[in-house]
């Protein structure tokens, strides 16, 4: 393998391992389960999966965009395994949309979109964050002014 080639693929992914490790660093901070490691590796791994295709494509003459679909339905699976039933609560589901989203962004930079990547990262940082506040306002102020039947 060419070096240049080496090296631009392993900027891809550790661009992708650095910003799931950030992510995670969010996810730690408001103390959930899935952490800096869990966030890392989920992007880090597809942009693996992504350089890995692209490379054996490119040698093999065949098409790459197979393993995106795989990563889809992987991914999907690993976080769901992080939903849990309790009654009528169901926890998890933030947690597994995360790194759902996170390794879409880690096959994002797998394919060497560093730009949309980071602000992919950016935009997860702000929903997981800023959204949670906004919920539980709106939670505190409509179940005050909630009214018996």
């Amino acid at each position: 393998m060419e070096h240049a080639v080496l090296m631009e693929s392993a900027a891809r992914i550790l661009v992708a391992l650095a910003c799931g490790s950030f992510v995670g660093v969010e996810r730690l901070i408001a103390h959930k389960t899935a952490g800096m490691r869990t966030y890392a590796l989920a992007a880090g791994g597809s942009a693996l999966f992504i350089v890995l295709s692209q490379l054996y494509s490119v040698a093999n003459n065949t098409n790459p965009q197979y393993v995106l679909g795989q990563i889809v339905a992987g991914i999907g699976f690993l976080a769901a395994g992080s939903i849990i039933v309790s009654g009528d609560k169901v926890l998890g589901l933030t947690t597994a949309s995360g790194i759902w989203f996170m390794a879409a962004i880690g096959a994002t930079f797998g394919y060497g979109y560093y730009a949309l990547g980071l602000l992919m990262t950016f935009l997860l940082l702000i929903t997981l964050s800023t959204l949670l506040k906004f919920e539980n306002y709106a939670l505190r102020k409509y179940s005050k002014n909630k009214k018996e039947d």
